[in-house]
């Protein structure tokens, strides 16, 4: 049963590592685009900074078994 429990644990960590480096990746192609300068500091920082939460939490949820 925990070893079970742990791989659903493990599987969620993953998704959310693949889910933040997409985003990460998105918030990187669309400020390097610059299609809208007003929105500029929040693709490079906003975006960014949301990113590398759902990796960290990820990770967590990854290396936490």
């Amino acid at each position: 049963m925990e070893n079970k429990k742990n791989e659903i644990r493990a599987s969620k960590g993953f998704i959310f590592l693949g889910l933040g480096g997409f985003l990460g990746f998105l918030s990187c192609v669309f400020t390097m685009l610059d299609f809208s300068p007003s929105l500029n500091g929040f693709f490079l920082y906003g975006l960014t900074s949301i990113a590398i939460a759902i990796c960290l939490y990820g990770c967590y949820l990854l290396f936490e078994n």
